[in-house]
């Protein structure tokens, strides 16, 4: 168990924790590096391993993320997603902390008939893309928990099983747009 928990914590106070870093990654994310996180090449790649960030963008972007996942008692990663340029019903991840949560970031395959996913099969996503902070819950965990599960799971009482606790945050610009989702998460572990 990590030295930062001293009990097992409800799934309340897990959501509370997160929202707590949601919060500061609103304050402290840079919102105009993340409207240009790629090389100029690459923002519109579709396929594997082809993404190729802009190192002026990405390495605060990714020290912010990491710095964020440590602000929290409960172990938590982050994300960042943004909307497809070239097709904006779609939202992709472009840079993640410790690691992807298994519910939102689909691996690209190497071939050429990846499709990010839309917008519309995520209310949460679509909400924080509206401005707005959401929140879930899965209680029906996908197969790649396992991975966070082991790394960096969350003591939870009062759950049955495991669950992914989830918060979305927008990231605005300058101009009071928004241009990315924040999302930050936690596998949390119940008896």
């Amino acid at each position: 168990m990590d030295a930062k928990i001293k009990k097992r914590l409800s799934l309340a106070e897990i959501k509370e924790e997160l929202a707590e870093v949601a919060r500061a990654g609103a304050a402290f994310m840079d919102g105009e590096l993340c409207r240009r996180p790629f090389r100029p090449y690459a923002d519109t790649f579709m396929s594997g391993d082809d993404l190729d960030l802009d190192p002026e963008t990405g390495v605060p972007l990714k020290k912010t993320l990491m710095r964020l996942e440590r602000f929290s008692r409960a172990n938590c990663s982050t994300a960042l997603h943004r909307r497809r340029p070239d097709m904006p019903d779609r939202y992709e991840t472009f840079l993640i902390g410790f690691c992807g949560s298994p519910a939102t970031t689909p691996v690209p395959p190497y071939k050429s008939r990846y499709r990010p996913p839309r917008l519309r099969d995520l209310p949460q996503m679509n909400a924080a893309f509206g401005g707005k902070v959401a929140t879930r819950t899965i209680r029906r965990v996908p197969g790649g928990y396992a991975l966070i599960a082991r790394r960096r799971s969350v003591p939870a009482r009062n759950l049955k099983g495991n669950a992914i606790v989830e918060v979305f945050t927008p990231i605005k610009d300058s101009m009071g747009e928004v241009a990315a989702v924040l999302e930050v998460f936690a596998a949390a572990v119940g008896r």
